[in-house]
């Protein structure tokens, strides 16, 4: 190329990278703004053509061992209970020793392996500032945790509650274990602490407007089977209401009263009987199940003696059921939704499948402690007790990708990827539109030298520095004419974007819409602007400012956005 020629194409380069931000500055002087329609941009289109996960799309990955104590010396054995994942930190929120019923936190390692030992974050604490009593005059010992907009949310219930009393079950707190004077509760939650005092969980954002509510609650199968579920049970409800109502509304979704058990509780079955246990619930993105994992016994029924019910693995005297195996139970959310919507009884809904890990204890001890799901990876994570050294098992969900039909009109779009595609190169994503395009940009606050980066099927390889793409990126896509971008691929598993303070053009990888004020909250004190376009005819921007409003849009799935920070954070997705 001769200086002359390479003179020229600098020339247009230039001029193709600023482009973008010329329409910002053109389009904000000329004031246009309107709001956006809702687009429903994921296919399948309707929650009843989300697929059911089966037991082939639960896989497991491995495990790793957590100290047998933190760093004040506090014991970790027969640990695990009141299990609940913090996307914060990367770890899991996990109860110490039962005797004591305190609360830690313990990172989850890079290499999941028995010979990686998980790091302690924080030491173990009376995360209810010796409230726990004030659940019930009997035991009471830690639920199920629950990190929802950067509070910790902590159920509780009564061990042995013979008179059926217990009413409060829920506290807030900071998620800082340190910190003290800051818990709240406990709270009644729902009607009935018997079935929404233990594991709790989150509901996808696709079924939250659906179902009523973005979080679950749930509890089964503990002491006096009459005063809680003879099978899963879940609420659904608002977690930010705890500390904010008393009672915090819950609605009942599921749950077995001993006239309607799951199974008769005092037979060999392969749903439900006395021996059974529900630790942990997960709800899938992209799919319309609802699992359970618990313990269950498979052999006959029995209750007596470790010897008299030829139970080599609980000598107690109680309730026995050997073998005993991990199982987990899954269930439609269409059903869960009748429920909700008064067309059937909570009871008289049934799982579509069982199925068992075999993975964990092959003894038939199955002692399962705990489980929580991390919806932005799929996984699953489980405790086991053995004794004075617990282990965490991880089992990953994979569903069927998902497919994003995008508009484009003739021109320029703001757009992004809602799902992760398995070729993450520009030509790749685009390949639905080949020959439709002529340039997309993008603007990356971390490259301050060169921000604007350029590809175009017509650009020399040397000039095109826009090589991959991910669903963190806004994107400036011009067509030649109006078509339909085809994407397929897996939900991104993102739980935060890092913000330069300044401009940073962001994607939004979701799969359902969301407000400003919802979407924008972990961004308190740092987002000074936010940008939406919509493309033309007529094209038109809206705005959005922390505390004053603006112009009523919403956040899509498929669509870029403008934010202007006035320091370095880290949005923390909805």
């Amino acid at each position: 190329m001769t200086h002359s020629a390479h003179s020229t194409f600098t020339q247009r380069r230039h001029a193709w990278l600023v482009l973008g931000l010329f329409i910002i500055l053109w389009t904000l002087a000329a004031g246009e703004r309107v709001a956006p329609p809702i687009e429903a941009l994921a296919s399948p289109e309707t929650l009843a053509d989300l697929p059911l996960v089966q037991a082939a799309n639960v896989q497991y990955v491995g495990a790793f061992r957590v100290p047998n104590q933190d760093g004040n010396g506090n014991p970790l054995g027969y640990s695990g209970h009141a299990l609940g994942y913090n996307p914060a930190n990367h770890a899991l929120f996990f109860g110490g020793h039962d005797w004591y019923q305190e609360l830690c936190e313990v990172g989850i390692p890079i290499t999941i392996s028995l010979s990686s030992t998980a790091p302690i974050l924080q030491n173990c604490t009376d995360v209810t500032e010796g409230r726990l009593g004030q659940v019930d005059d009997y035991t009471v010992k830690l639920g199920g945790t629950l990190v929802y907009n950067g509070r910790l949310i902590v159920s509780a219930f009564s061990y042995y509650d013979a008179d059926g009393n217990q009413v409060l079950s829920h506290f807030a707190s900071t998620p800082n274990l340190a910190q003290t004077g800051d818990v709240q509760g406990p709270y009644q939650v729902g009607d009935w602490a018997g079935i929404v005092s233990g594991y709790m969980g989150m509901v996808p954002p696709e079924w939250r407007s659906a179902l009523g509510g973005p979080a679950l609650t749930g509890q089964c199968c503990i002491s006096i089977i009459s005063r809680t579920s003879a099978g899963p049970a879940v609420s659904v409800f608002e977690p930010d209401d705890v500390g904010r109502t008393n009672p915090v509304t819950a609605t009942a979704l599921l749950y077995y009263p001993l006239s309607h058990p799951l199974a008769p509780e005092t037979t060999q079955n392969g749903l439900f009987n006395l021996a059974t246990a529900i630790k942990g619930v997960a709800f899938p993105p992209g799919t319309r199940s609802v699992l359970f994992f618990g313990r269950h016994g498979t052999g006959p029924y029995c209750y007596g003696t470790g010897e008299e019910c030829n139970d080599p693995v609980d000598s107690s005297k109680g309730t026995h059921s050997y073998p005993y195996v991990h199982q987990v139970w899954a269930y439609d959310a269409l059903d869960l939704l009748a429920v909700k919507n008064g067309q059937m009884e909570p009871w008289e809904v049934r799982p579509y499948a069982t199925w068992q890990l075999n993975e964990m204890d092959a003894t038939g001890g199955a002692t399962i402690r705990g489980a929580t799901y991390d919806p932005a990876s799929g996984r699953v994570y489980i405790t086991e007790g053995y004794g004075e050294e617990p282990v965490v098992h991880v089992y990953q969900i994979t569903v069927s990708p998902t497919e994003v039909y995008l508009p484009l009109v003739q021109g320029w779009n703001l757009i992004s990827l809602s799902v992760v595609p398995a070729n993450p190169t520009v030509p790749g994503i685009l390949a639905s539109i080949a020959g439709q395009y002529d340039r997309v940009l993008t603007y990356m606050a971390t490259d301050a030298k060169n921000p604007w980066k350029m590809y175009g099927p017509t650009v020399p390889p040397y000039a095109a520095d826009l090589t991959a793409v991910d669903a963190q990126m806004g994107l400036w896509v011009h067509t030649v004419l109006t078509t339909t971008l085809h994407v397929t691929g897996t939900a991104p598993a993102i739980t935060g974007i890092p913000l330069r303070a300044g401009w940073n053009l962001v994607g939004y990888p979701r799969q359902t819409a969301a407000s400003p004020l919802q979407a924008f909250g972990s961004l308190a004190g740092c987002l000074l602007e936010a940008w939406a376009y919509e493309p033309g005819p007529p094209s038109a921007w809206s705005r959005y400012v922390p505390g004053q409003g603006g112009d009523p849009f919403t956040l899509q799935p498929g669509r870029g956005y403008w934010l202007r920070t006035s320091q370095a954070c880290t949005w923390a997705l909805p």
